[in-house]
């Protein structure tokens, strides 16, 4: 077991851990990894950071746990396809009530069946995050949806999505559903649309905490 405190520690490259547990024991200071942090089966990432950013992030299948910041975790960049990949399913990563925020400079896939807080903040408003599925066919956002800027889109078209809080959909910002979308998406919270928000003709949404429309809401 390692665990670090007092100080902000940043690795400049790609960081791994193969065997045991590793933390960060303080609470206000950042942890960084510029690169892919790949957390091999049966070892333990544990960030209680108020800061938390890594270049990409791949969770393994068996016995792996992301301990995940209370406050934000950042992901910059992509290794291969994915920005955020979890291998091992619910109990792969713990959310900790915390927020994730995407901010790739490309299209990029992320593989998680949910989040607490979820922020897409691309580098282009055409950037793609694509969310899939580890299983189940349900994505879910516990706390709050914030689309800064891209847009976040379910990757396979039977994925039901669940927001229990508020989705916020900035200028720069889009809600675009798969195009054969049958999966429901329910907004449990107040939906603000800013951006866009685009649904397919047919397809049930459920917006049980009204719509505040101010954007563009279009169906292909």
């Amino acid at each position: 077991t390692v665990n670090i405190s007092s100080y902000p520690l940043t690795i400049d490259g790609t960081f791994a851990i193969t065997a045991g547990t590793f933390g960060t024991s303080g609470s206000n200071f950042a942890f960084t990894v510029v690169e892919n942090v790949t957390i091999a089966n049966n070892t333990t990432l544990t960030c209680n950071a108020s800061t938390c950013s890594f270049g990409s992030i791949d969770i393994g299948s068996s016995g792996t746990v992301l301990n995940g910041s209370s406050g934000t975790t950042t992901i910059t960049d992509q290794a291969s396809t994915y920005m955020w990949k979890n291998n091992r399913g619910d109990n792969g990563y713990v959310h900790n009530n915390g927020t994730v925020t995407f901010t790739d400079n490309t299209h990029s896939l992320i593989k998680e069946n949910k989040f607490y807080n979820l922020d897409i903040n691309m580098g282009d408003a055409t950037y793609e995050a694509r969310w899939e599925d580890i299983s189940g066919n349900a994505l879910t956002v516990y706390g709050d949806l914030t689309i800064t800027r891209g847009e976040l889109e379910p990757t396979t078209a039977t994925d039901t999505l669940t927001i229990h809080g508020l989705t916020n959909i900035a200028a720069n910002g889009k809600f675009d559903n798969n195009a054969d979308q049958t999966g429901q998406i329910t907004h449990h919270g107040l939906v603000t649309n800013l951006g866009t928000y685009k649904i397919k003709d047919g397809e049930t949404v459920k917006m049980n905490g009204g719509f505040r429309q101010l954007g563009t809401f279009t169906t292909p």
